[in-house]
């Protein structure tokens, strides 16, 4: 195993803030450099991109709160964002969904909106299309279509939906922390909803990174080499290899202080960001696995 540490001084975010929700959005691109987004640091947060050739870190956007970060099939990447500002009320903020050209550095807004209830930033999953935005608003999962404006509900029992991902088959996956202790779902507009794994987290919870149960929930959904669903959570900080059958295998289990947010495959390489807490905030950092899930190199980033 080969650890990189790479120097960058920066403006560190409120650890409260971040341990509650921090960013899970992580991608590789075809030339192997890693992208990935931060609400931790440079205010707001951070688009972060990091060469391996060169061992540089870059940041290509700063005060940009994004928590998650999804690429395509043409290369171009996928975020949103949802501004809260002092004297905005519920209800009202700057909430928009972006296309980012890392060839180009150009950013293009394909959504914009101040009302929450026609799109939220700080959660959502593409439909394979691109013409669909999911995501969730008081306690409901909402898709906001990106063709004629128009945003409605797929109605579900929900009690907190955490994170949402579009899989390789098109499905939907949702992950909800409380429902039935911890559920797994998937829908598609054909098939409806169909619950994969319920009671997800265990009874002992003394793994939890955090005490606040609040804070003990599911965080990024990746895909696997076999396009099987892959959940980091916070409880066991663990990451999970879940089948369509709703078998659930552990693949990884973060150190102490430690849990993993985001994940993200590619030629044989998963790639698992970490966020952590001791006394005080800690990443985010990067653990590459090998396809057998065992691990061959950590970068870390002194912020």
């Amino acid at each position: 195993m080969r650890t990189l540490i790479t120097t960058l001084t920066l403006i560190l975010f409120s650890c409260g803030v971040a341990l509650a929700h921090p960013s899970w959005g992580i991608v590789v691109d075809a030339e192997g450099r890693i992208y990935f987004v931060d609400v931790t640091h440079n205010g707001d947060g951070t688009l972060w991109t990091y060469d391996p050739e060169t061992e540089k870190l870059t940041a290509l956007r700063k005060w940009f709160h994004a928590h998650n970060l999804t690429l395509n099939a043409d290369q171009d990447m996928h975020t949103a964002i949802a501004i809260w500002r002092t004297g905005e009320v519920e209800g009202e903020g700057h909430n928009y969904l972006f296309e980012y050209h890392p060839e180009t550095d150009q950013l293009d807004t394909l959504l914009f909106t101040d009302d929450w209830d026609l799109f939220h930033g700080g959660q959502y999953a593409l439909s394979h299309t691109m013409q669909e935005a999911y995501f969730p608003m008081d306690g409901e999962l909402r898709t906001h279509s990106l063709i004629d404006g128009t945003t409605r509900t797929i109605a579900f029992p929900f009690e907190r939906i955490s994170t949402l991902a579009t899989g390789p088959n098109g499905y939907l996956w949702i992950s909800d922390s409380r429902y039935k202790d911890g559920t797994i779902l998937r829908w598609s507009p054909d098939t409806g909803f169909d619950e994969i794994i319920t009671n997800f987290f265990p009874e002992d919870r003394s793994d939890a990174l955090l005490e606040n149960r609040n804070h003990q929930i599911f965080y990024g959904l990746g895909f696997s080499e076999h396009c099987n669903l892959l959940v980091g959570e916070s409880v066991e900080r663990a990451l999970w290899e879940v089948a369509d059958t709703g078998e659930k295998v552990l693949r990884y289990q973060s150190p102490e202080h430690w849990m993993p947010t985001g994940m993200y495959y590619r030629d044989g390489k998963y790639y698992v960001m970490e966020y952590g807490f001791d006394q005080g905030h800690l990443g985010p950092r990067i653990v590459i696995l090998d396809r057998d899930f065992k691990e061959v190199e950590l970068l870390e980033f002194s912020f």
